[in-house]
Formats: structure tokens, sequence, C-alpha cells
């Protein structure tokens, strides 16, 4: 996992339910980075390509066209061991 991936894992877990343009734009990325960075972190990480499956993408109930990111099991696991190692 690169460097940018673990700061948008942390970024989310810090505030669940984010966009991905409020992850990206917290992080300073540009629009296309910021997508492939945070898709790496879901269970796909793009056609035929597996990502960590870290982050849950769910729509919002409120807003049918906004997705939220939430850690699911797996994420949380993973940002309580590594945080601890920090």
């Amino acid at each position: 996992m690169s460097l940018v991936q673990f700061a948008a894992l942390l970024t989310i877990a810090r505030e669940e339910g984010q966009g991905i343009t409020e992850v990206k734009d917290r992080l300073g990325l540009p629009k296309a980075t910021g997508t492939r960075t945070i898709t790496a972190l879901t269970e796909r990480a793009g056609p035929g390509k597996e990502g960590y499956g870290l982050v849950d993408v769910r729509f919002d109930p409120m807003d049918a066209r906004r997705k939220g990111l939430y850690l699911n099991e797996a994420g949380k696991e993973f940002v309580a061991k590594y945080v601890n190692m920090i």
C-alpha cells in the first residue's frame, strides 16, 4: 500500500461517510489520482484488478447521487493494527 493510499484510508477512518471528492480535496490530490487511490482501497481497483478490500462505498439514503466511504471490518482491523504501530 502506498503512503497516499494509507493517508486516504486514515482520512476515511477519521470521518466515515465522506465522498471521494472530500477525501481527495483534504489530501490535495487531483481528481484522477484521488479516484484511483480510493478505488484501490475497495474490493475492486478496476477492471480485472483486485483492491485491498478495506473500504465500502455506500449510497447516501438521503441523496442517491452521493456515495459515502466507510471502513468495513477488515479496514477497521487494519487501521487499528497499523495506527498503533506509528
